[in-house]
């Protein structure tokens, strides 16, 4: 997107009706073209049908039975890592 800044006195800007906390102070001024702000948003809009479109998808693949299970799966496979990676041997001579 293309845009302007500049950092302007409010006393500059004659022709814009400013709040009153606004006059007798610096302020800086962002000024971006339409046409390029339309084209981001149709992007972003975009972007977001298309993560819409992917709701959903692998739907035909959920097990109902396995949903409770979910809660504890990263314990368990972390349960699973180490146990299975631990040799006996080496725990009882290099206890931590």
């Amino acid at each position: 997107m293309q845009a302007f800044r500049q950092i302007v006195d409010s006393d500059q800007l004659d022709k814009i009706a400013l709040p009153e906390n606004f006059q007798d102070r610096k302020l800086e001024i962002k000024i971006s073209l339409i046409e390029d702000e339309a084209k981001d948003d149709a992007a972003l809009v975009a972007r977001k049908k298309a993560i819409w479109d992917c709701v959903g998808i692998l739907e035909k693949y959920k097990n109902p039975d396995l949903i409770p299970l979910e809660k504890e799966a990263w314990g368990m496979a972390v349960m699973e890592k180490h146990s299975l990676n631990r040799c006996e041997c080496d725990f009882k001579d290099n206890p931590k």
